[in-house]
């Protein structure tokens, strides 16, 4: 599975990752990083994160463990800054990701998976007045069923902006790293 359809999967894409500073420092010592729940900020991981968690594992034949979030255009610092803490330092990573390691998939149609409503593989299809679940019980199997469109290589219509998943972040991978500061004057 790769971001654009007709990609060799001997090709490499360029994408990118905004992490907080000790993630860099530990990838840096340890060459390849695995999400680590326990050092997640929140115990919660949403219900979409888990399934796609174990969608990624049967895909690609791998240990069931969240993958790392990366963009498929360059993230603009102006709005990432200010949703961090101020003095935080971040990283925005650039990464020559191999394609067979990378899954890609539109923005609006990931953000009605995580939302927790049906995803049509035609946008049109979708319910304007489906509302979200208040709870993970309250997500249908049919629904969850219909997150497998996810995959598909035709959803044009959900827009061109794309976001997209690797199993690990590898040293080897990054090309460029940027630090910047948080600049959010709200305490967390």
């Amino acid at each position: 599975m790769t971001c654009v359809q007709g990609v060799s999967k001997m090709q490499q894409l360029t994408v990118w990752t905004i992490q907080p500073e000790p993630v860099w420092r530990a990838l840096q010592a340890e060459s390849r990083l695995y999400v680590d729940q326990s050092k997640l900020p929140s115990d919660y991981v949403p219900p979409s994160y888990r399934w796609l968690a174990d969608q990624l594992a049967q895909r690609w034949g791998a240990v069931n463990r969240l993958p790392w979030w990366v963009y498929c255009s360059l993230p603009d610092l102006r709005i990432f800054r200010f949703r961090h803490k101020s003095e935080s330092e971040q990283v925005r990573l650039q990464l020559l990701v191999p394609a067979q390691e990378l899954v890609c998939f539109p923005r609006e149609a990931w953000s009605r998976v995580y939302s927790g409503l049906t995803l049509h593989s035609d946008a049109k299809l979708n319910d304007p007045s489906e509302e979200a679940p208040n709870a993970e019980e309250e997500i249908t199997p049919e629904t969850k069923e219909s997150w497998k469109n996810l995959f598909l290589p035709t959803l044009d219509a959900y827009g061109s902006e794309s976001i997209g998943v690797v199993p690990s972040l590898e040293i080897g991978w990054v090309k460029r790293a940027q630090v910047f500061r948080g600049a959010s004057a709200i305490r967390y």
